[in-house]
């Protein structure tokens, strides 16, 4: 959000300063999650919506691009190859286009539970698609009712259907540039796109100022009704978040294991990356418990990995046969599972 801000406010009046954060802003950005180098092609796009008011303030965007150059240069070299190779590095399956709209459409209105049926999102995906497709006219009248001194300010700003364009970019190009990287490599997963969700508010928002403006009569009393059911179920599906237990509890599994589990006796660990919590737990909070840690873990072994692809026979006969290799010394064996669903 902000590297947006910083962006609208190169473009409407410049200035080093700005651009300078911008390209501060980003560079953290990339840096925070990969995918977000997402926000350079998708504000060169915003470049040439914005056209001409933009070509004013093209030195200063420029000199930020150029800017973001030396930064993202480690990240190329690491991914690039990443990119090219044949085989599948990323982890991910690949989702196809449909069924990531639906997933992102389903994530955003439910949060973390699961979904409830789509039935009860209509109300919320009226507003967003009546806001996608006719929002262009709520911002021109929301404008023209700024006062005067108001409307001065913002003379320099871009007119309305500019703006809705930038909004329907920001919502779309995120999508569809994650299904273009899926192809050559899956990367899709709908936490790495949680900053769409602002502009889908935005839309839903723009959508009831077009029903006011538009359904006679009935207009205030339907858009209340649609607000409030939003606003509810989002309310309700908050609530049931933070009061049903959706993470494993890795603190009393590991204390539980521990207390009853010999150093020496096999553990496997589901998910490998569960040995950091195993030694955090188990230790005693000083600052070189981790230097501890392994003695504490002691026989452990890594849970296998069974999303490469392979039909479901030819995984359990790999399995079957890895499984056996790791046990065949051990008399009793520890398991210690997370996100069994994944």
């Amino acid at each position: 959000l902000l590297a947006h801000w910083l962006w609208l406010q190169g473009i409407r009046r410049g200035g080093w300063r700005i651009w300078g954060g911008y390209c501060l802003v980003v560079s953290c950005a990339i840096y925070t999650h990969l995918l977000m180098i997402m926000l350079i092609p998708l504000h060169m796009i915003w470049f040439l919506l914005a056209w001409p008011q933009s070509k004013a303030h093209w030195r200063g965007y420029g000199g930020a691009l150029a800017g973001l150059t030396l930064p993202y240069l480690p990240l190329l070299v690491w991914q690039w190859p990443m990119l090219l190779a044949n085989e599948a590095k990323t982890g991910f399956n690949f989702v196809p286009l449909s069924k990531m709209v639906e997933s992102l459409a389903m994530s955003h209105n439910n949060g973390l539970l699961p979904p409830a049926p789509w039935l009860n999102l209509l109300p919320m995906l009226f507003l967003a698609l009546v806001g996608m497709l006719l929002g262009g006219g709520a911002i021109q009248a929301v404008t023209a009712a700024l006062p005067a001194s108001a409307m001065e300010s913002a003379s320099s700003t871009l007119g309305s259907w500019r703006r809705h364009a930038l909004l329907l970019c920001w919502l779309i190009f995120p999508v569809l540039m994650i299904y273009g990287l899926s192809l050559r490599q899956p990367v899709y997963t709908d936490r790495y796109v949680i900053w769409i969700a602002p502009v889908l508010m935005i839309l839903m928002t723009l959508g009831a100022r077009t029903i006011r403006d538009n359904a006679g009569p009935l207009a205030t009393p339907l858009v209340v009704v649609l607000l409030l059911y939003t606003i509810g179920f989002w309310g309700y599906r908050g609530w049931l978040e933070t009061t049903t237990t959706i993470k494993y509890d890795l603190r009393d599994g590991v204390t539980y294991v521990a207390e009853r589990r010999d150093p020496a006796t096999l553990l496997i660990l589901q998910i490998p990356h569960q040995q950091w919590a195993w030694q955090y737990y188990t230790g005693d909070n000083s600052f070189d418990l981790f230097a501890t840690g392994p003695a504490r873990l002691g026989n452990w072994a890594e849970g296998l990995w069974t999303n490469g692809g392979e039909s479901d026979a030819e995984a359990t006969a790999v399995v079957d046969e890895q499984m056996r290799a790791i046990t065949s010394a051990s008399n009793e064996v520890w398991l210690l599972s997370s996100e069994v669903e994944m």
